[in-house]
């Protein structure tokens, strides 16, 4: 695996992210009565927070610098995917939030989506990881 399979797949994370908010906001995927900030802070029913979403656009843009910085956004981006795909897994043991069963099973295949892309994202995150480590083990040290 190389790194530009983790970028691919964090990147797909995130636009699944902005994409499953704005869908949740205009075919009303949320508790009803729940507000759009609360897709700001919280996350919609299958999606991470916006902020947390621009986040991750910071780290996955680190991952193509060098050294610590791509190793930094990496490791970061790989936690906060196990973090999002927790959450997801939680999600699936939810029962209906108040919405129309059609609408209900939206988010639960949105859910098994993101769960899918989530696992994926750490999966290749932990693979680049181990690489990196395996690469900078097997290197000489350098003597001064």
């Amino acid at each position: 695996m190389t790194s530009r399979h983790f970028q691919v797949a964090a990147i797909v994370l995130i636009v699944f992210n902005v994409v499953g908010t704005a869908l949740s906001w205009t075919a009303h995927l949320s508790k009803p009565g729940t507000s759009n900030l609360h897709a700001v802070v919280n996350g919609t029913e299958f999606t991470g927070p916006i902020v947390f979403i621009a986040a991750w656009i910071v780290l996955v843009a680190m991952t193509w610098g060098r050294g610590r910085i791509a190793t930094i956004g990496t490791v970061l981006m790989t936690v906060f995917a196990v973090l999002f795909s927790a959450g997801e897994i939680s999600e699936l043991f939810k029962s209906n939030i108040g919405v129309s069963t059609g609408k209900w099973d939206v988010i639960l295949a949105a859910t098994v989506a993101g769960l899918v892309i989530g696992a994926t994202t750490v999966g290749l995150g932990a693979a680049v990881l181990m690489a990196r480590l395996r690469r900078n083990t097997s290197e000489p040290a350098h003597s001064v």
